[in-house]
């Protein structure tokens, strides 16, 4: 015979370990949401700041040198030339082929050789593509919309006079540093210093214009 007594303990049994055991996950789960967001607080803070936010080199601008005449300066002898930097963050590259075809159409003679190989490279998050491309150059570059490939303005030095008084001028290398001359003798002042720039970013490595981590030094 049906024992409705027996089966009604029964089912408060069950619906009372099936209660116990809920609780137990539901106290599990707060003690671990508790761990992440009390206690590892500042661990994935620091963790999630390395994929958002980035850090740019402000390159000074080197010095003008002029001629003068007495107290005022008349001739630009050496001045700057606008240039960019073309790189590559390879973490953030979707179609490393099209990235490769796109620079080297419109860069020329400005890539760097053996980049290329190393768009792959996921370890990398800064690649230089091309040296000293011209403001034409990276707006046609800017306009492919390429994931994770940037521009950085730099300067290179232009000389108006030729090679006149060139011996007493000097000259700049590729790494920048005044060699001989005017260029050589005063290149700390020359060169000015570097600054930073350090922005929150979206994904594609976009500086972002809110964020507390937000530094720009001139």
């Amino acid at each position: 015979m049906f024992n409705s007594a027996s089966y009604l303990q029964s089912v408060k049994g069950r619906t009372k370990w099936l209660g116990l055991f809920v609780g137990l996950a539901f106290l599990v789960f707060a003690l671990r949401l508790f761990y992440i967001q009390v206690i590892q607080h500042d661990h994935y803070v620091a963790l999630a700041k390395q994929t958002q936010v980035t850090k740019l080199t402000v390159f000074a601008q080197r010095g003008t040198i002029y001629a003068r005449d007495g107290a005022s300066l008349t001739t630009p002898l050496v001045l700057n030339e606008t240039v960019y930097t073309v790189f590559a963050d390879p973490h953030e590259v979707k179609d490393a082929n099209k990235v490769k075809e796109v620079v080297q159409r419109i860069a020329g003679g400005e890539v760097v050789s053996d980049s290329f190989q190393y768009l792959t490279n996921t370890d990398r998050r800064y690649l230089v593509l091309a040296r000293q491309v011209t403001r034409k150059q990276a707006e046609l570059i800017q306009k492919e919309d390429l994931a994770g490939v940037g521009l950085q303005k730099g300067t290179k030095r232009m000389y108006p006079e030729g090679t006149l008084a060139s011996q007493l001028l000097g000259y700049v290398n590729t790494d920048g540093e005044g060699q001989y001359g005017v260029e050589g003798a005063i290149n700390s002042r020359l060169a000015g210093t570097n600054g930073l720039l350090q922005s929150v970013t979206d994904v594609r490595r976009i500086p972002l214009t809110v964020g507390d981590d937000n530094i720009e030094q001139p």
